[in-house]
């Protein structure tokens, strides 16, 4: 049995307009998701009753 030889495709395609586009549209969201929990977290940390942080520079 012969082993056929599989074309790896090496052809440097680069992303059209549109895709760079879409791509820097979904990081943004991504961004504003991540800045959104980050805030999230900071204002119930901030508001938690009971806990006293000290922090000692």
């Amino acid at each position: 049995m012969k082993r056929e030889k599989t074309k790896m495709n090496t052809n440097n395609r680069r992303p059209t307009a549109s895709q760079l586009k879409e791509l820097g549209f979904i990081s943004a969201v991504l961004v504003v998701i991540a800045a959104l929990i980050g805030v999230y977290i900071a204002w119930m940390e901030l508001f938690t009753p009971g806990q006293a942080e000290i922090l000692i520079i």
